[in-house]
């Protein structure tokens, strides 16, 4: 009877022992806190900035049938020419933005590291949470990005606009 309790009890510990070890591999594999600026990167350019590259384009053309024929003009040609040079457009807007939401701010869960950044404006805050574990990032699945939100790249063009007027 002692040993069939003991047999039970073992069964029982299975499922705790396994977690156990689990949390612990898992806390060994979090990717280093370094890793996450090339991947957010990499992140902004290839999946991010095409979505709102899209509404932004769209925005433009939206300005530029309110606007007067020169400030039409110029709304339409921006647009036009953010489409064709995308890729370069990318790398360039990434700058400015990892210039703002870099470093991260990050957290240590254990078996998860998150990593949020600020891809919204001081005003219009829209903070975007990343998840690390098994030695990569991803975007939390917990959370469903705004991609209609250009307020950051409004701003940083703007900003733009005016050092260039200073110069």
């Amino acid at each position: 009877a002692l040993s069939a309790a003991l047999l039970v009890a073992g069964f029982s510990l299975v499922p705790v022992l396994l977690t156990l070890l689990l949390a612990v591999y898992l806390h060994s594999r979090l990717p280093a806190p370094d890793s996450f600026e090339p991947y957010f990167r990499a992140w902004f350019t290839q999946d991010y900035f095409p979505r709102i590259s899209q509404k932004f384009q769209q925005e433009l053309q939206e300005r530029a049938k309110k606007e007067g024929l020169l400030d039409s003009l110029a709304s339409s040609f921006k647009g036009w020419m953010m489409g064709k040079t995308e890729g370069l457009q990318a790398s360039f807007w990434c700058e400015l933005v990892a210039q703002r939401a870099l470093p991260p701010a990050l957290a240590d869960w254990y078996v998860l590291r998150t990593a949020t950044v600020n891809l919204g404006t001081a005003q219009k805050p829209s903070y975007v949470a990343f998840w690390g574990v098994h030695d990569c990032w991803m975007l939390s699945p917990l959370i469903s990005l705004d991609f209609q939100d250009t307020s950051l790249l409004q701003e940083l063009q703007r900003q733009k606009a005016g050092n260039s007027s200073r110069d």
